[in-house]
């Protein structure tokens, strides 16, 4: 069951891809971005508060709640800085420097993290390769330049995707809680974040004076949202439910050697993003990566 949950998961997350950046059409300038990624959560929210009255509340422990606290921060941060990275450079490389936070740490601190996981020689030689990866996808940036505030927002990503994982991974192990009280309460303290975040960017924005241009919701721009508040939900969901069946060192790489293939198609069919031969051998370092770490 377990690789059946990160299978649909990462088709769900795949399409999640595709409607967040459409999402950042929505917004202009950084203040509309964290707007229309705080009503993203606190749909998210909704959708996980309704979950629960349906199948019931637990009761949550005090690691439980802490992890949560955690996982909701970083969610609400990764939103963020996902949708202005994918703003300028291509999908495939957000994915890739994401790949890095959610599949090298994680698997580098599970020996630490979980009783009984350990790292293998190959594991690590597989690390090595997505390092790469990330410098070969870089440079073969298909949209936008690499400048500095670029490079930050992306290893931005890199830290808040590892954040999720490693929280995630850890509720399923030392938590009582249920994958549905996880979910209320990472969307619940995501959507606090973000409204946090954006009151002190008002605050600064009004202080100097600035005129931000607010998001425009047309019909299409609220179907897009509303089809990112649903496979949001659903890929943490269905990826949180996996970690309940898989190793984690056979979870973290296996999750991005299906997905990547996937965005990288996505990239270039939607998006009409232009295939460079640095872009096809991060993709093929991708794959042998995640080949070498699940031997």
């Amino acid at each position: 069951m377990g690789y059946l949950f990160l299978v649909i998961s990462k088709i769900i997350a795949v399409a999640k891809s595709v409607f967040v950046k459409k999402c950042g059409t929505i917004a202009v300038g950084f203040k509309s971005n964290v707007l229309t990624n705080l009503i993203r959560a606190l749909g998210c929210f909704i959708v996980s508060l309704v979950m629960c009255l349906i199948v019931g509340f637990s009761k949550i422990d005090s690691v439980g709640l802490c992890l949560s606290i955690l996982s909701g921060v970083a969610n609400g941060l990764f939103l963020c800085v996902w949708l202005y990275s994918a703003t300028y450079v291509s999908v495939c490389t957000v994915e890739v420097f994401s790949m890095v936070g959610g599949v090298v740490v994680p698997l580098l601190l599970a020996p630490l993290l979980i009783n009984g996981d350990s790292v293998t020689i190959l594991q690590i030689l597989g690390s090595i390769l997505l390092l790469i990866a990330v410098f070969t996808f870089s440079k073969g940036g298909i949209k936008g330049k690499f400048n500095a505030l670029t490079i930050l927002t992306l290893i931005s990503c890199l830290i808040c995707n590892a954040v999720v994982m490693i929280t995630q991974t850890c509720y399923s192990h030392y938590s009582i809680g249920s994958s549905e009280d996880f979910q209320f309460y990472t969307f619940l303290f995501a959507s606090l974040t973000l409204i946090l975040f954006y009151l002190i960017l008002s605050f600064f924005t009004n202080k100097k004076g600035e005129n931000v241009e607010s998001p425009k919701f047309n019909k299409k721009a609220l179907i897009f949202i509303f089809l990112a508040i649903i496979t949001l939900y659903f890929t943490n969901f269905f990826s949180k439910l996996s970690t309940l069946y898989l190793d984690q060192t056979v979870f973290y790489p296996l999750s991005y050697v299906i997905a990547m293939p996937l965005t990288f198609l996505v990239d270039v069919i939607v998006f009409k993003e232009k295939v460079t031969k640095l872009n096809v051998i991060g993709l093929i370092l991708v794959v042998s990566a995640g080949i070498l770490v699940n031997i």
